[in-house]
């Protein structure tokens, strides 16, 4: 049964002149028509009636290796050669190509595994890529009554009203005052993060101190009438505090330093402890709790969060921070800790969430969530693991450059997260996002000053600084040139798409701040954390 589809699609530009013009029309089962038969249960054959228009002024190959369909999550499939018994194929047995300003209206099958969703379809050929989206799907194999399926989280519902909010989530009326937070670490594990994570561990003490008196800047004097008991927001009395790396595996393909290649630490909440650092203990809860009651000790609940934030450095070498922070938080249906337009988003073969499952408890009700990123190195997210693959001809170039080379084409978009992110809270003012990166410390906003957005990632290179323009660095051709490199703090790298996140969220609603990775003092750091704490918790 052929159903239609309203379709999106996108040109690009190719070297050599013209545009590359790749429409979706319709998607349908395959399976019966061309004698198909599954080698796994519910595998099936699906047909993508595609428009290709070649603008260029070169032949186009069409080939299994052209074109692939990319799931909402998981591994992506390659156009299978029982295309060519299609009836109105793109491909025949002997290849096929399509000549300069032409234009192909055809058909190419793809053979998917069960729960396999499909989102987009792409051609690459060497320079050329072109993608469309494929909104939709024929029903699961269970049936036609199977219902949609389930699919990558969308965008939040907008509001269509006036105003300079006009087309962001609609957040309702601001909530009470909360004295809970539950604060989400994720720290960079790979092995340039030695000195950084000793530093971050020795500022623990202030951060958590001024978390839990209310105190940001240690005088406690907010209304400035000499009285000393004045907080300058209402002290966190329950505190949560959680720890993820960014591995989130090399898509099952083998990669040096990344030990657990399918799925990595997979944003499940550490419970190892650092046994090399004296005192720790070899296992923890899967998040650490303190109660600002009196009866706590504060000191020994901060050397136990330390002993969990200092991961090491044997970690994956290609982290994927926004990915291992979504799936480490949300939840694999609605609850009633996350906004009403929850869509839960799904990961690496199909997976889920652990909001609700191995990280159940962390993340509560009527809480502020805190996410800290602390990286030197850019976010890696993966949508196709084939960046991975050793001697793909897909994704070519050095290794280490592959995520900078081919980001468009192979990393999740940004807008995953910033969607992702601000449905996990009712209200987004409940969120508290802090970047603590490769960010020259120079563009760090000093006291109460807003982030300047503008030199840090502008798409205009003219104002943005050009310590945060990506470029391969010419005295080692395998990575970029740093964004920072502080004498004995060691270097770190444009931190672009996280902070591409933090501008949208804060757009949205949420508190955000940015420090500096490269810093001897952890300082800013700290104040970035505690201002947007103390912003979401309302000032008294």
């Amino acid at each position: 049964m052929r159903t239609s589809l309203a379709f999106l699609a996108l040109s690009l530009a190719a070297c050599g002149g013209g545009d590359v013009t790749l429409t979706a029309t319709a998607i349908r089962d395959a399976s019966a028509e061309t004698g198909f038969t599954p080698t796994a249960p519910g595998e099936r054959l699906v047909a993508v009636d595609v428009t290709l228009v070649n603008g260029t002024d070169r032949e186009l190959p069409l080939t299994s290796e052209t074109f692939r369909l990319d799931p909402s999550a998981g591994v992506s499939v390659r156009a299978s050669a029982l295309t060519a018994a299609l009836l109105g194929s793109c491909l025949s047995s002997a290849g096929s190509v399509l000549a300069p300003d032409a234009t192909a209206s055809c058909a190419v099958a793809f053979v998917i595994p069960s729960g396999f969703r499909p989102a987009t379809l792409v051609y690459t050929h060497e320079d050329v890529t072109a993608q469309a989206a494929v909104p939709g799907l024929l029903p699961d194999a269970g049936g036609a009554d199977a219902g949609p399926p389930v699919i990558d989280a969308g965008p939040p519902e907008l509001d269509a009203g006036p105003g300079d909010d006009a087309g962001r989530p609609d957040a309702g009326p601001a909530p009470p005052p909360t004295d809970r937070m539950d604060l989400l670490l994720v720290m960079d594990n790979s092995n340039s993060l030695v000195e950084e994570q000793v530093s971050f561990a020795s500022a623990l003490p202030r951060l958590m101190r001024q978390l839990t008196t209310g105190d940001a800047d240690g005088d406690g004097d907010f209304f400035g009438d000499g009285e000393i008991d004045d907080p300058d927001f209402p002290p966190i009395v329950s505190l949560q505090v959680g720890v993820i790396t960014p591995d989130m595996g090399t898509g099952g393909f083998r990669v040096p330093t990344c030990n657990n290649s399918s799925f990595g630490d997979d944003g499940v909440l550490r419970t190892t402890g650092n046994v090399a650092v004296t005192g720790c203990m070899a296992t923890y809860p899967a998040f650490l709790a303190f109660q600002n009651d009196g009866g706590t000790s504060i000191g020994a609940f901060t050397d136990d969060v330390a002993c969990v934030a200092r991961t090491g450095t044997g970690g994956c070498g290609f982290e994927q921070q926004l990915e291992a922070t979504l799936k480490a938080l949300s939840p694999a249906v609605a609850n009633s800790t996350v906004a009403s337009f929850y869509a839960p988003p799904r990961f690496f073969m199909d997976s889920a969430g652990h909001g609700d499952g191995t990280n159940n408890g962390f993340v509560r009700d009527d809480s502020v969530l805190g996410v800290v990123l602390f990286t030197d190195e850019e976010d890696c997210s993966v949508r196709d693991p084939e960046l991975f693959r050793d001697l793909t001809t897909v994704y070519p170039g050095d290794l280490n450059l592959r995520c900078f080379l081919h980001g468009d084409a192979a990393l999740h978009p940004v807008q995953r997260y910033i969607d992702g992110l601000t449905q996990l809270r009712v209200h987004p003012s409940r969120l508290a996002y802090v970047v603590v990166a490769g960010v020259p410390p120079d563009l760090v906003p000093t006291g109460d000053a807003p982030i300047a957005w503008e030199p840090l990632i502008s798409d205009d290179p003219a104002r943005r600084d050009d310590r945060m323009e990506e470029r391969i660095d010419p005295m080692f051709g395998n990575r970029l040139v740093p964004s920072c490199n502080e004498p004995g703090t060691g270097l770190a790298f444009p931190p672009i798409r996280m902070l591409q996140v933090g501008r949208e969220l804060e757009l949205n609603g949420a508190q955000v701040g940015i420090a500096s990775i490269c810093s001897s003092d952890f300082d800013p750091a700290v104040r970035a954390l505690v201002r947007a704490t103390g912003l979401a918790v309302r000032r008294l």
